[in-house]
């Protein structure tokens, strides 16, 4: 979305020059940036990790998988009051939770960097075992107080993190044991469970390509709903820590790519030119921020929308020209044209698609205007947004202003 224009065998950045652009080496870092990344994807958060101290982030993370746990014990007693153990255990072996959080946290407490082969270790499996039946055992009595937690951790055999938290430390992890909020949980789940999917994927095939792999993750319920769901869910814990305002950018930073990783390597893996798929479902909304709508200098200056998530799936952008000369319309994604829309001078008119065709892409907007000698040309600015995918049907308008410029 940062690049939407197409220039020679790259994308550059809305409103950007084309003939001012280096083409040539751009698509050969891109490729290294890319495939570094896909690779490598749980290092680089391992390698952040150890910026924390050991034993706080032990017991954060075991903190936060056994509430995690102790609220779906807690589901499933509630619809199936008679359920016994055997039963709560089969399918607590078939949640996120157990098969992905919980390893994850037991080899974080052992000190051990996650791969595939000590992932599904006999030992790491055997402790998991041994969690669930405390929590069967004791359920939230385990999350109480610090001193029974840590009395949970030296059972479950996490001795040295246990004794090494410092008293500073076991106010903040006090604090964590009565807030209600899941939400930085949620997201390192999130971020666990996308490396998860990775080595399941290369283990189904190991010549998988970089773009393949991508393509595959788009196509996961990871990527479809719950990342809109986890990123939805925050948005009361983001709004209280700073505004509202503040907060939905940060739900449209993280839904754009929620492990940040767009910010570490933006300038390279943006300027391959192809229609971009977006994460999630969006909420209802009239704010520009909604669907990123992003204008630059006059052309389409004041324009505006309206998305709601059901409907009947129509795409509307209604031309709205207060120009003195006949414009046409320039609508493109990845570099594609989608359509051209003739706008005579002064006049309105109306342009439709639906979600179908257009969602998950980019939209980026110029319009070809007569200028010096008559001559027409795109310059004097131009209009970005994007149609998110929606399974209840969705409806887009874009009232688009056609000022002088």
């Amino acid at each position: 979305m940062d690049h939407p224009v197409e220039c020679g065998m790259e994308c550059i950045q809305q409103n950007d020059d084309c003939a001012l652009e280096v083409i040539g080496k751009i698509s050969v870092v891109a490729s290294v940036a890319v495939k570094s990344v896909t690779v490598g994807l749980f290092g680089q958060f391992a390698g952040m990790a150890k910026l924390v101290k050991h034993a706080v982030y032990c017991a954060v993370s075991l903190l936060t998988v056994t509430r995690a746990i102790i609220r779906y014990v807690r589901n499933i007693k509630t619809s199936d009051p008679q359920a016994p153990f055997d039963k709560i255990m089969a399918v607590l072996y078939r949640t996120n939770s157990v098969v992905i959080d919980l390893p994850v946290a037991i080899l974080s407490c052992w000190g051990k960097s996650v791969s595939e082969k000590v992932f599904f270790a006999n030992k790491v499996l055997a402790t998991t075992q041994f969690i669930l039946r405390q929590v069967l055992n004791f359920d939230d009595e385990l999350v109480l107080s610090w001193e029974k937690f840590k009395a949970f951790m030296k059972r479950a055999n996490f001795t040295e993190p246990a004794s090494k938290i410092s008293d500073g430390e076991i106010g903040s992890l006090e604090d964590a044991m009565t807030s209600n909020s899941t939400c930085a949980f949620d997201l390192k789940s999130l971020t666990d469970r996308t490396w998860s999917t990775i080595i399941d994927l290369r283990a189904e095939n190991p010549d998988i390509t970089e773009d393949e792999l991508r393509i595959r993750i788009q196509d996961t319920q990871l990527v479809k709903t719950d990342i809109a769901t986890v990123t939805n869910n925050c948005m009361p814990q983001l709004i209280s820590e700073s505004d509202e305002e503040t907060a939905y950018k940060t739900r449209y930073t993280l839904r754009m790519d929620f492990m940040g990783l767009s910010s570490m390597i933006a300038e390279y893996l943006q300027v391959i030119c192809g229609p971009t798929q977006f994460i999630g479902e969006i909420d209802d909304g009239t704010d520009p921020a909604t669907l990123g709508l992003t204008t630059v200098q006059e052309a389409f200056s004041g324009s505006s929308l309206s998305w709601t998530r059901q409907g009947d799936g129509a795409v509307i952008f209604t031309f709205k020209s207060t120009d003195t000369k006949d414009v046409t319309v320039n609508i493109m994604s990845g570099g594609d044209k989608v359509a051209e829309v003739d706008v005579c001078a002064g006049r309105t008119v109306m342009w439709r698609s639906n979600v179908s065709f257009l969602g998950g892409k980019t939209l980026y907007l110029d319009r070809w205007r007569p200028g010096v000698f008559g001559l027409p040309g795109t310059g004097g600015g131009s209009l970005l947004l994007w149609v998110p995918k929606a399974s209840e049907g969705g409806h887009l308008e874009l009232e688009a202003k056609l000022n002088v410029s």
